[in-house]
């Protein structure tokens, strides 16, 4: 199911709290022990993470952008 707007980012977090955890706890992915589908799954986080981390950093400095040319600099 997904998440409602008014709490995406919220619970999408707890989630990634959880994933992290558990990548954490482990020393290997065979360690692990995930189904094939949980293995597809969790390299596919780490490629979403990324695009994620790209796209905030893009909007945080064009926020900074837009902030300086409000004041005048």
């Amino acid at each position: 199911m997904a998440n409602m707007s008014y709490c995406r980012f919220h619970n999408t977090k707890i989630a990634f709290d959880d994933c992290l955890e558990q990548l954490e706890l482990h020393y290997s992915f065979s360690d692990m022990k995930l189904s094939e589908d949980e293995d597809r799954s969790m390299h596919r986080l780490a490629v979403l993470a990324q695009l994620y981390l790209r796209r905030y950093e893009e909007l945080q400095m064009e926020a900074e952008y837009e902030f300086a040319r409000s004041m005048g600099e």
